[in-house]
C-alpha cells in the first residue's frame, strides 16, 4: 500500500469520525429541543388550567350576582305592580 492510500484511508477514516460527531451533536440538539418545548407546552398547559379555573370562579360569581339582581327585580316589580289602595 502506497503513503497515498494510507493517507486516504485515514482521511476516510477521519471524515467518517467527523460525520459522527457532527450526526451526535444533531442528536443531541434535537433532543435538547424537544425537552425545552415538552416544558413549555406543560407550563403552557399549568397556565391554562389556572386560567380557566379564575373563568369559571368568576363565571360563578357573575352568575350568582344575576341571580341576586334578578331577585330584587321581581320584588321591586312585585311591590310596584300591586294596585294602590
Amino acid at each position: 500500500m502506497t503513503e497515498y492510500e494510507t493517507a486516504i484511508i485515514a482521511l476516510r477514516e477521519t471524515g467518517n469520525l467527523i460525520a459522527l460527531g457532527v450526526g451526535l451533536a444533531q442528536a443531541a440538539l434535537i433532543a435538547g429541543g424537544l425537552l425545552v418545548m415538552r416544558k413549555a407546552a406543560s407550563q403552557r398547559d399549568k397556565m391554562h388550567d389556572e386560567v380557566m379555573a379564575a373563568f369559571k370562579e368568576q363565571r360563578q360569581d357573575a352568575t350568582e350576582q344575576h341571580r341576586e339582581t334578578m331577585r330584587a327585580l321581581e320584588a321591586l316589580i312585585e311591590r310596584t305592580a300591586r294596585p294602590a289602595s
